[in-house]
């Protein structure tokens, strides 16, 4: 509902918002990135800085720096907002000025007044991040690989989003072993298996085939006699 707002009636920032919707990236990491941190020929992004209160500093932690892969249609939103002709230290995210994008008018002007629009209770920016990995969780991604990808860790993800972390035991154990439980009965099967061609081996050796019989008037392929 966000996005279609924003697609609608503000566009100039819908890269903006689809970025960090698709990314769950920190609103301050997104309006820090530069073209030169930016590859769309392979789908990544680099995040090694943030931005806020207009001064340009390292990512929250040590683990925030890291490199993220794009989804496509995240790529193919950002190739739409590339200038032709861009400096590798050109920000990426600008205001309708060509100045770097100032978090705190953006959010008061742009992002609540979205909300408003669409009869949203008030959420901060930073809902987009936390919508990235309640979304991810609840569809059972692995944690870990969320919460690299979200330069955090994985302790974060449990205390904050605990409540969206499966906990379907019979699925984690299809997981577990990469293929369902067998029955007793496949089991015994399994196990009878060796005897069977262990005598058709031996059959086989007496020049004894699979052979037509006969029930009454009705012919039938046997297996092994």
């Amino acid at each position: 509902s966000i996005l279609t707002y924003f697609k609608q009636r503000s566009p100039f920032y819908y890269p903006l918002v689809y970025t960090l919707f698709f990314t769950g990236m920190r609103p301050s990491e997104a309006l820090a990135l530069t073209w030169g941190d930016v590859d769309l020929r392979l789908g990544e992004i680099s995040i090694t800085k943030s931005r806020y209160l207009e001064a340009e500093g390292a990512p929250k932690t040590v683990g925030s720096e890291r490199e993220i892969k794009l989804l496509p249609e995240v790529v193919e939103v950002l190739k739409s907002l590339k200038p032709l002709h861009v400096g590798h230290d050109t920000p990426v995210f600008l205001n309708q000025d060509g100045e770097p994008v100032d978090f705190h008018t953006w959010r008061a002007k742009i992002w609540y007044r979205a909300l408003r629009a669409k009869g949203m209770r008030v959420r901060k920016p930073y809902a987009m991040r936390h919508t990235f990995i309640s979304a991810g969780l609840s569809n059972g991604v692995n944690l870990k690989w969320l919460a690299d990808y979200c330069g955090t860790s994985l302790d974060m993800i449990q205390r904050h989003y605990g409540k969206y972390i499966r906990n379907d035991s019979e699925e984690q154990l299809k997981r577990l072993f990469g293929v369902k439980s067998e029955t007793s009965s496949e089991t015994l099967d399994r196990g009878s298996r060796p005897k069977r061609r262990q005598v058709a081996g031996s059959l086989e050796e007496k020049g004894i085939g699979p052979t037509w019989i006969r029930t009454r008037d009705q012919p039938v392929m046997s297996r092994w006699l």
